[in-house]
């Protein structure tokens, strides 16, 4: 969250690496990016603006889809 405030004040961009670790849950991936949107912290553009995803090894490309798709859906309920 911090990093995150920072990026978007200074117009740069934080970016969420998803490789190397064991396994994600589509809880937890829904609990960080879907929570990020229910925080209501952030303005949808500027988070949109700010917040990479990436998952270098096709392994976690699936963890990539899902954790976008959240972030995805929970701006849209804003």
């Amino acid at each position: 969250m911090p990093a995150l405030r920072k990026a978007i004040q200074g117009g740069e961009s934080v970016t969420v690496e998803l490789d190397g670790a064991m396994a994600y849950s589509s809880s937890f991936l829904e609990e960080v990016f879907g929570g990020l949107t229910r925080l209501r912290e952030f303005q949808p553009a500027a988070l949109k603006r700010a917040l990479r995803i990436s998952a270098q090894d096709i392994a976690y490309e699936p963890a990539k889809l899902d954790a976008e798709r959240y972030l995805t859906e929970g701006l849209k309920r804003l």
